[in-house]
């Protein structure tokens, strides 16, 4: 039997998004404390993570570092975890060890360790695709195996039709792969089995923007217990509505949208609801660019040209 524990994109920063008028970062930390408290409870053999722990590059906030390190050290297993586009600069792979993030696993004792490729451990297999992989063709390079396989996905992945950059599950190519598990897509999908792969993503622990999706929304994490049987594996999830979660009332600034929409009675068409439904959280220009060049096999250093003229994420005001 094996038990593990499953959250996703917490965005930490040093202090709150301007729609916010919470204590940001504690707030995010008391979820994430919530979730290993239940990982442990749930006795769990390790967490694992998909991507965007930090919402820029590098942060500044030793309190927000240090309380996060003490609640892996609580927990006292190891956490594996991918890169989202939020934990890198430019999505480069290359920014990767002067970011928070490293510094964070360097610091954790272990506890906090980054699926580069894959890690083997005794009864499964976590392999890592991150926010610069393309998780087709990471799916499709797995080899069979005896022993229960986990992917670690940060990317777009959704079990219906979507507008921008997703990836329909159904779309993705058959795979050796148990279980897929990712991140990116804030709002999150039901569990669900395509050809003998399940996949599920909990949703976001953060919620950054006022959208009507993120005042509904329950944020969760995921406990998996996995069977080996004779027909195959059999994964049993129980999802868990976090407590430590405050109202929409609590958290957002009411928004000039909002106000219009309520005074005035507009009627917004479907287009206009599908972008406000849909909680993606690549809205800056830059990351549009990034996202169109990556799908047009753009020359990359035309693209390194373009982010230059983005500004540096641990220049702005944490």
């Amino acid at each position: 039997m094996l038990k593990f524990g499953l959250y996703t994109d917490t965005h930490l920063i040093g202090i709150g998004p301007e729609k916010r008028i919470d204590d940001y970062p504690k707030n995010i930390l008391a979820k994430i404390r919530e979730c290993y408290s239940e990982f442990k409870k749930h006795d769990a053999e390790f967490a694992v993570f998909a991507g965007d722990m930090f919402d820029s590059h590098r942060i500044y906030s030793y309190d927000t570092i240090n309380e996060l390190l003490d609640i892996m050290e609580d927990f006292g297993k190891k956490t594996y975890f991918i890169m989202g586009q939020h934990d890198l600069y430019g999505y480069s792979k290359d920014t990767y060890p002067k970011s928070t993030l490293r510094f964070v696993e360097k610091r954790s004792r272990g506890l906090f360790e980054l699926v580069v490729d894959n890690v083997e451990l005794d009864n499964c297999i976590i392999h890592a695709s991150h926010v610069y992989d393309k998780v087709a063709e990471r799916l499709s390079s797995i080899e069979k195996s005896d022993k229960f396989q986990i992917t670690l996905v940060h990317e777009l992945l959704n079990n219906k039709t979507a507008m921008f950059d997703v990836v329909a599950t159904n779309d993705l190519p058959d795979n050796n792969v148990d279980l897929v598990l990712s991140g990116d897509l804030h709002d999150g999908y039901d569990f669900h089995e395509i050809g003998g792969t399940s996949y599920y993503n909990p949703g976001s622990i953060a919620r950054t923007k006022n959208s009507k999706s993120n005042r509904k929304k329950n944020v969760k994490c995921g406990l998996f217990t996995v069977d080996k049987q004779s027909d195959g594996f059999h994964i049993d999830l129980k999802e868990v509505e976090l407590t430590s979660m405050l109202s929409a009332e609590e958290v957002f600034k009411k928004d000039m949208l909002e106000d219009i929409d309520e005074n005035y009675s507009i009627n917004v068409d479907e287009f206009v609801k599908e972008i406000e439904e849909l909680d993606v959280e690549t809205i800056e220009i830059f990351e549009l660019v990034m996202i169109v060049g990556k799908q047009t096999n753009v020359d990359e250093s035309l693209m390194d040209y373009i982010m230059k003229f983005r500004s540096e994420p641990d220049e702005q005001s944490e």
